[in-house]
């Protein structure tokens, strides 16, 4: 019971964050990294494209959302932005 009591007493927010549409995720990804089309992310120089990963999710663009859009798989922009967290 003292377990129930805890979890009801605590507030719950909401964040003020709106998800964005896919064509604003494309639009941004395109902005951002400079290229015609976000699968041509994947051909950049490696050290470009991590560096634009990071810069993409810095934006709030999710890993997988990096993903769908530029074709890129997930473990790599994973690791793309981990280098960020070292």
């Amino acid at each position: 019971m003292e377990l129930h009591k805890i979890y009801n007493e605590e507030k719950f927010e909401l964040s003020d964050k709106t998800r964005m549409d896919d064509s604003q995720i494309r639009r941004k990804i395109v902005k951002i990294s400079k290229v015609e089309k976000p699968t041509d992310i994947a051909v950049l120089e490696k050290s470009n494209r991590d560096r634009i990963i990071r810069k993409l999710n810095k934006e709030g663009i999710s890993i997988r959302e990096i993903e769908r859009f530029t074709g890129i798989l997930w473990g790599v922009v994973y690791r793309a932005i981990e280098k960020a967290w070292q």
